[in-house]
């Protein structure tokens, strides 16, 4: 995919809507399934996020070297760990280089919510500092709130005490912040994200009239300008049908005639389909090593096997066993 140029438009950093009513907090979370495809998409279109938020990004990051994804470290300091059964699906932290000569790299935290409540901003300081102390890396913190518009948003935590006292600021970005009209403007996919995420979060609401609408606003966006290859709007195609998909057969067709006029007939939902299949086939495989690596550290942890011993009850390979072993100790240590 292209880089996407950079907007004129008002994507930039804390840019918040002025609040102008009392602030509720009864948003519904994202389903699991979507929560998923949510954070992938996050994954997938990191740089232009980047872009999206910062509109120098180019000039702030290196986004021609690797960005690492640093899941694993993130669920070892998270705050929430037990209370939430030691995983939080949809907070990320990348490594990424900068372009200036004061730091190499930096880590991003990026927090997307749902739901929130005033003590949350105590929490992406718990992060923070964690974080700080254990990489001496300079540390961002960016939350992302994907609720209604009216969601409480708050980004600054304060605390003083007998002369103690702190201040901490997060960056936030609320997806209402901008409107339908505003993100087709955008020749950036995360703006494409970002209008998946508000017609989900409404689509019992809206119908599915309306997501039809929506979705071929969306593909004849990624096919207006040639920026775009099949592949990768094969893959955003493939996100949007996960999240927005209808039941309705003459929309279908409605939109298949559509994507293959727009397309020439390169993209169909045929070909959708079978990236979704091998998706599938990909998570069930995913899912199955997850199960063996939790079965291998609860006999490693609870039964204290040796390795050997471990890799014969869970069938696994010996250096699987030890792989685990040392993932283990190093987050004891």
């Amino acid at each position: 995919m292209r880089r996407a140029e950079k907007q004129n438009s008002k994507p930039a950093l804390n840019i918040a809507a002025p609040k102008t009513g009392p602030q509720k907090t009864e948003n519904k979370p994202l389903k699991k399934k979507n929560d998923i495809f949510f954070k992938s998409a996050f994954e997938d279109y990191f740089s232009d996020m980047l872009r999206f938020l910062y509109k120098d990004a180019d000039q702030i990051f290196d986004l021609e070297k690797p960005i690492s994804f640093m899941d694993k470290e993130l669920l070892e300091i998270s705050p929430d760990r037990k209370k939430r059964g030691g995983t939080r699906n949809a907070d990320m932290l990348a490594r990424i280089h900068l372009c200036n000569g004061m730091h190499e790299l930096f880590l991003l935290h990026v927090e997307i919510q749902t739901e929130t409540n005033a003590k949350f901003p105590q929490r992406v300081l718990t992060y923070w500092y964690r974080l700080t102390d254990r990489y001496n890396l300079p540390i961002v913190s960016h939350t992302i709130f994907t609720g209604k518009p009216d969601q409480l948003q708050p980004d600054k935590y304060y605390y003083k005490m007998l002369g103690t006292e702190l201040s901490f600021k997060h960056n936030t970005y609320q997806i209402f912040q901008h409107t339908e009209e505003e993100l087709l403007q955008f020749d950036n996919p995360f703006a494409l994200v970002v209008l998946v995420a508000q017609k989900e979060l409404f689509r019992k609401q809206l119908g599915e009239l309306e997501l039809h609408n929506t979705k071929i606003k969306i593909i004849e966006k990624l096919t207006d300008n040639g920026n775009y290859t099949q592949q990768s709007i094969t893959r955003f195609l493939l996100f949007l049908e996960n999240m927005l998909h209808i039941e309705n057969k003459e929309l279908n067709l409605k939109f298949e005639e559509r994507l293959k006029n727009l397309t020439g007939e390169q993209i169909t939902m045929g070909i959708i389909e079978t990236e979704k299949m091998l998706n599938i086939e990909e998570g069930i495989e995913i899912g199955q090593l997850a199960k063996q690596e939790k079965v291998v550290t609860n006999l490693i942890l609870q039964l204290g096997l040796s390795d050997a011993q471990a890799a014969k009850v869970a069938d696994a390979p010996l250096s699987f066993v030890r792989k685990i072993r040392r993932q283990l100790e190093k987050g004891i240590n």
